[in-house]
């Protein structure tokens, strides 16, 4: 909660700092050119900080990663922002008997007792009666490496090859956060991660995570039309 409140006060009010300054300049240039040069370099610089922050931030509601922010793309970014929200959102569904629901708490309620029922077995299963009948792929050499100690270099690669902007978990920390600033964070980062590796044991909260749901097609009207995807925190 400190850090999105900190978010609010540093970039959330983008817009608003934006129209100030530029009014600011319009002021300045207004009272005269030579008399106020320094301070018109300083306010347009402020400016285009603002404006690259505002690209930025607009880039990655997106989530259009293949172009790169920089050439005044902040309109192409709110509109793709705008399409993905609108694409995304879940005006209405189906249930099982054919009515269709509008209401937010019936459409999470149809969502979820689908899914109960998807992922809930009938019946029971012993694995080891199963696993018996699974020949043997694995050879003694192919063991030994799979069951070698984890190391502090392994954590590390693994970290750095996510992508610096994929959609955070339930913590809001983005891989780049840790790759950015993983001179100060990675130690305790390696150490919880080698922790939970050797030890199997885990803090319950480090696997929660959000819930999405993706439309498999245009326009979707029912539950079986999306896919759910789990984005977790990238510690875990």
């Amino acid at each position: 909660m400190d850090l999105i409140a900190w978010s609010r006060a540093t970039f959330g009010n983008t817009r608003t700092r934006l129209e100030q300054k530029q009014g600011e300049l319009t002021t300045l240039m207004e009272e005269g050119y030579g008399q106020n040069l320094e301070r018109i370099h300083g306010v347009t610089e402020e400016i285009n900080e603002l404006l690259h922050h505002e690209e930025i931030y607009w880039r990655q509601r997106s989530r259009s990663l293949w172009l790169k922010a920089g050439d005044k793309n902040t309109n192409f970014f709110h509109q793709r922002a705008s399409q993905r929200r609108k694409k995304n959102n879940i005006m209405g569904l189906y249930d099982e008997e054919g009515v269709w629901h509008i209401d937010e708490d019936k459409i999470a309620c149809i969502a979820e007792e689908y899914y109960k029922q998807l992922f809930t077995s009938s019946t029971s299963l012993n694995m080891d009666d199963v696993i018996v009948f699974v020949d043997r792929m694995v050879t003694e050499g192919m063991a030994h490496s799979l069951t070698r100690p984890y190391t502090e270099e392994e954590v590390k690669a693994a970290l750095f090859q996510m992508h610096p902007s994929k959609s955070p978990g339930p913590d809001g920390m983005s891989p780049f956060f840790f790759q950015k600033f993983w001179h100060i964070v990675g130690h305790d980062v390696t150490v919880v991660v080698l922790s939970v590796l050797h030890s199997g044991r885990y803090l319950r909260k480090m696997n929660y995570t959000h819930i999405v749901l993706i439309p498999k097609k245009k326009d979707p009207e029912y539950i079986t039309d999306f896919r759910p995807i789990s984005l977790g925190n990238v510690v875990s």
